[in-house]
């Protein structure tokens, strides 16, 4: 093959992985089954120079170039039917404790990154899921546990190093190529490969965390209480609110729970885990301090791999009896009791940015909301993605305008960045794209085509 032959004499030993060989078909399992896309060739970079030579001989080919990370999107976008990037084996972290900078490779997952940091008491906004991705979550902006003391994870960048459509690799920051450095602030994966992401970082050992679990039954009157309320939880204390299934093995009651993510230790958090607790009357009362490690991974097994997805994006003005109304009406109305709706606070430092200091179209908004349809038979998929747009919409004449690009379906279009990111940041991104990638080689992402 032509391609083939172009591109391992540019790698390293070893670095091609071919379709029927381990190397191929590991990269290719992610943690969503829904989109399987089967790439020519995949290059497993263990530096730079595999990443430049990639770039190139995808541009000299014309082939689709996708990096995979974590390998936890929904959508599958990890993959696509050219050349992928495996960057399991680039993943290292190191952290300068006395700047406070933590260096992240494109493989990198927030376990990895948590644990560098840590050995330092020291974090950044990131998931809170551990084996998600440092480089696809940050790109589109980073929603953590710590966004109301530091924002979103972009927000902590303090440098960038990407391999551009050319093949070059540029260092980018506030001072050095600034238009590309805003992009990447939640622009996605439009503008080139990243190979190392700089994050300035802070102290941070412990959290409270855990949950509260009350009666679907009960959900208008505590979120009713809530909304009266919330603005009293300091910055410390950010929420998670989610409409499930009981995590209790073998039930299939639906119940509201209550995140409580409080950076400190249990007595500092009294007051806060108090008012939450003072919402209802919890049928679950799970609230404790952990390291912060562990609060950074107590909900992985409510993500488990090898479900099919998918996912959608909506914003609240806030919640009252109304909008607790539709999302009592569609979680009970989901074909999978696997399906999930959260709504993410947003208050304190997330909220404090100038709504073009970054693409991020969706700060002004009092909570974000995702909408994850799981389930098992590919034969449901269709009910399954419905249900998704049909929450979408129903809690539409509610949103606050803009939307997170990381919760965003494979099928988004143009139209639907520029609602998510406003019509003046999305046309400052397509000049960016214009600019570093005219012939937008990057587009196995929810792309963002150039200006013309």
């Amino acid at each position: 093959m032509q391609l083939i032959e172009s591109l391992e004499p540019r790698l390293d030993a070893g670095a091609l992985a071919l379709p029927g060989t381990p190397e191929y078909e590991r990269t290719c399992t992610l943690y969503s089954t829904t989109h399987q896309d089967r790439p020519q060739v995949v290059v497993r970079c263990r530096s730079e120079k595999d990443v430049i030579a990639a770039v190139r001989t995808a541009a000299e080919h014309g082939v689709t170039i996708s990096p995979r990370g974590g390998g936890h999107n929904a959508t599958g976008r990890a993959l696509c039917d050219g050349i992928v990037l495996d960057f399991s084996e680039f993943r290292t972290v190191t952290v300068d404790p006395k700047r406070r900078l933590a260096q992240a490779r494109p493989g990198a997952t927030w376990s990895d990154y948590d644990t560098a940091t840590q050995q330092y008491g020291l974090a950044s906004p990131g998931g809170v899921i551990s084996s998600t991705g440092v480089a696809g979550l940050t790109l589109g902006g980073g929603i953590g546990a710590l966004r109301g003391l530091y924002g979103f994870a972009c927000d902590n960048l303090n440098s960038v190093d990407i391999v551009l459509a050319d093949g070059s690799l540029r260092t980018v920051n506030a001072v050095r190529e600034p238009d590309l450095f805003w992009a990447l602030h939640g622009g996605s994966g439009n503008f080139g490969v990243i190979v190392g992401f700089e994050f300035n970082v802070h102290p941070v050992t412990h959290m409270v965390s855990g949950i509260l679990g009350f009666p679907l039954e009960d959900a208008t009157s505590v979120l009713t209480r809530y909304a009266e309320r919330a603005d009293e939880l300091p910055d410390d204390c950010t929420t998670e609110i989610m409409f499930v299934r009981d995590p209790a093995p073998g039930s299939t009651r639906k119940l509201l729970l209550i995140i409580p993510r409080f950076a400190g230790h249990i007595a500092e958090a009294e007051s806060a885990i108090g008012l939450l607790r003072s919402l209802g009357t919890p049928v679950i009362d799970e609230i404790q301090e952990f390291t912060y490690l562990e609060s950074q991974c107590f909900l992985d097994a409510m993500t488990p791999w090898g479900n099919r997805h998918h996912m959608r994006s909506q914003t609240l003005t806030g919640i009252t009896e109304d909008v607790v109304a539709v999302l009592e009406r569609v979680v009970r109305e989901a074909p999978s009791f696997l399906s999930q709706i959260v709504l993410e606070d947003f208050h304190g430092a997330i909220t404090r940015v100038a709504p073009d200091a970054t693409p991020i179209g969706f700060r002004h908004a009092r909570f974000n909301v995702m909408i994850t349809a799981q389930w098992e038979d590919a034969a449901d998929d269709e009910k399954n993605v419905r249900w998704t747009l049909d929450t979408r919409e129903a809690l539409a004449p509610f949103s606050a305008g803009g939307g997170y690009v990381n919760y965003m379906p494979r099928e988004s279009t143009p139209d639907d960045l520029r609602q998510a990111y406003g019509d003046a940041n999305f046309r400052r991104l397509q000049e960016v794209k214009a600019a570093y990638d005219p012939e937008n080689l990057f587009r196995s992402n929810i792309n963002i085509p150039p200006a013309q």
